[in-house]
């Protein structure tokens, strides 16, 4: 919290070295270790978004690759390799991500930045092949988003939803924790609070 304060008031130096302190040190537990993660993470994209995707790589590639936040940092080494012209190297952490569930946005990021990779890189066969992929992909969770508005609609959950006070977030999550426990209302509660 110190670091991103920090960021936040303009100290970025300061900011930057107290998150990279708290992405290199060793932690005994899992609690410490996903906050490593989410610091090297906030590290890795601040550093992209600076327009310094050299700077950025080293840090998202301290992030785990089998917790929750690996496939925002493999999208982030694939748009930094990018961005330095390195299109064969961000096909590699691209397509590790294409492995992981589409139900993650990063994943669906990764499916648009696989193609425009291998466009960038002279390779046009692949590129089209991934972008028909993609096409489908999306046009499928398209239609599974529209199934799922219809099954909500006929349920009433969207009334249900809106119903009370919605500046009182306690409200509101118990009319979510009601919801079953299925695919479709996982989805859109994911929507919701994206």
């Amino acid at each position: 919290n110190r670091g991103i304060a920090l960021l936040n008031a303009g100290r970025f130096q300061p900011g930057i070295d107290q998150l990279d302190k708290l992405g290199r040190d060793n932690y005994g537990t899992e609690e410490l270790r996903s906050l490593k993660d989410r610091a090297n993470l906030a590290l890795g994209f601040l550093l992209l978004r600076a327009k310094e995707p050299e700077k950025a790589i080293p840090f998202l590639q301290r992030v785990r690759l089998n917790e929750v936040h690996a496939s925002k940092a493999l999208l982030g080494i694939g748009w930094a390799k990018m961005l330095v012209g390195q299109y064969d190297q961000a096909l590699v952490s691209l397509t590790e991500l294409l492995k992981r569930p589409s139900s993650d946005p990063a994943v669906l990021e990764g499916y648009l930045a696989v193609p425009y990779a291998y466009s960038k890189a002279n390779a046009s066969a692949q590129a089209i092949e991934h972008y028909q992929q993609t096409l489908k992909l999306f046009e499928s969770e398209l239609q599974r988003l529209n199934d799922i508005e219809r099954k909500l609609n006929k349920t009433g959950m969207f009334t249900k939803l809106l119903e009370g006070d919605p500046h009182r977030e306690r409200e509101w999550l118990e009319r979510v924790d009601g919801w079953p426990n299925s695919a479709d209302s996982r989805i859109f509660t994911q929507l919701i609070t994206d």
